[in-house]
């Protein structure tokens, strides 16, 4: 058995690099002791691939994305009932596990047929109804033949899809997975509009989301219509600019101001992973306010990592009377601390004043064209000889690295083949020299480079 625990967080980016794709949350839901854990611990450890954990994982929840022939889904294991009843029944669930649902496209809720219904069983029932998403009922701890016999009293909680198991020894587990995974809806990355410009804006809580979102459409242009997102959290609306359309990805709307606990703010990172997989280009909002923190570090590399453009929104530049702060200065600063956006532009902005919102439609436009843009092979060839003869890679003994061929494979991002002998043999601070020379030859900037060492 693989406990959840043991997945560590310096895995943080292979989340994007493999699974940042719409693909749905599967919450486990109930109050403790019930065999949660045990179940989660089961399914990571069983037919299924531990891929990495979701960033920002505490004790309040621990998250991972599984994978199997038939499945793909990030798993949340829920700790937000608390164990004790009066507290339950004055607060009913803590808002930590309320945000797990809202986030969630789907729910296993655990019972324990042991020890037979309890009053926080119900509460949780109530949860999984009232949130109208699909839900088993996974009656646990069916360890012999006459656990059977009692678990018709588990029925009066008013769930349709009931499965029994054993989470401590396996049998059934299969069949929960299956039986949650039949009523999941469809995710495919491939639905976008292929036509537009698709932009996300992400960023931590209270940097101006919101309110840079309504700038936005809020200036005198032509909207085409509100679109109902592939995730189930997001609206999208389509901007006509140039004769180019951008549809905007907006998350930022569904956190309700008060309602939320700060430790809550960890789940936004779902909406972020959400956000990121289905854009092009991503508007990284920052408060000028304040310093650059871990959190504007971790969306900011799941951008690079996910493959997509990014521009760097300073906001709140209203703000500056009082900090009397030098925009060169800020943006240093920023792209010190960001480094892996290397070359992304920044714009400074305010929602009061509306400084530097025409500037994003243009800065999105030239953006893309960089992340859509095709490089002829001779001239990445000539670029590639001309950054190795400056510093040739070091030979592994006998082994000589020898540049044997260089292309651009595909676009969005910018991708190239590079074949050597002996290829595997490149450190990996070289294959960043190669970056660096193809990106001040060809600029590229506000998207990745991904290079294909051979």
């Amino acid at each position: 058995m693989v406990s959840s625990f043991s997945i560590k967080s310096n895995i943080f980016n292979i989340i994007i690099l493999k699974f940042l794709m719409s693909i749905p949350v599967i919450a486990i839901l109930g109050r403790p002791n019930v065999g949660k854990s045990t179940l989660f611990n089961r399914i990571a450890g069983s037919r299924f691939s531990i891929v990495s954990d979701i960033p920002g994982t505490t004790r309040d929840w621990i998250s991972l994305n599984i994978e199997s022939e038939d499945n793909k889904f990030i798993l949340i294991d829920t700790g937000g009932i608390d164990e004790n009843p009066q507290e339950e029944l004055s607060n009913e669930v803590s808002e930590v596990t309320k945000q797990v649902l809202r986030e969630s496209d789907g729910i296993i809720l655990v019972v324990d047929s042991k020890e037979g219904l309890n009053v926080l069983d119900f509460y949780a029932a109530q949860l999984a109804r009232t949130s109208n998403k699909p839900c088993v009922l996974a009656i646990n701890k069916v360890d012999n033949p006459n656990r059977l016999l009692g678990i018709s009293e588990f029925y009066q909680l008013g769930l349709k899809n009931v499965v029994t198991l054993s989470a401590y020894h396996g049998n059934g587990v299969s069949d929960v997975i299956d039986q949650i995974s039949k009523q999941l809806p469809i995710f495919n990355e491939k639905t976008e509009k292929s036509d537009s410009i698709n932009v996300a804006i992400v960023g931590k809580p209270n940097v101006g989301k919101s309110s840079l979102f309504n700038s936005i459409i809020g200036e005198d242009r032509s909207i085409v219509n509100p679109i109902a997102g592939t995730t189930r959290d997001s609206i999208d609306t389509e901007v006509i600019f140039k004769n180019k359309k951008i549809n905007f990805i907006d998350t930022a709307g569904l956190r309700r101001r008060g309602s939320i606990e700060p430790g809550i703010e960890k789940y936004s990172v779902i909406r972020s992973v959400k956000a990121i997989s289905r854009c092009d280009i991503s508007l990284l909002v920052t408060d000028i306010t304040e310093k650059i923190s871990s959190q504007d570090s971790h969306i900011a590399g799941m951008i690079k990592d996910a493959g997509k453009g990014c521009i760097v929104i300073a906001n709140k530049w209203d703000l500056n009377e009082k900090l009397s702060l030098i925009q060169g200065d800020v943006s240093n600063i920023t792209m010190d601390k960001l480094k892996f956006l290397n070359g992304s532009p920044i714009i400074f902005t305010s929602n009061v004043t509306k400084i530097g919102i025409n500037t994003i439609f243009d800065k999105i436009l030239e953006v893309y064209e960089e992340y859509n843009r095709t490089i002829p092979d001779n001239k990445i060839w000539d670029n590639i000889i001309d950054t190795i003869s400056k510093h040739p890679p070091p030979s592994k003994g006998r082994s000589k690295i020898i540049i044997k061929n260089a292309f651009q494979k595909s676009t969005k991002p910018p991708t190239f083949e590079i074949k050597f002998q002996n290829g595997k043999l490149l450190h990996f601070t070289y294959k960043r020299y190669l970056e660096n020379g193809l990106r001040k030859k060809f600029g590229l900037n506000g998207v990745p480079i991904k290079l294909d060492i051979k």
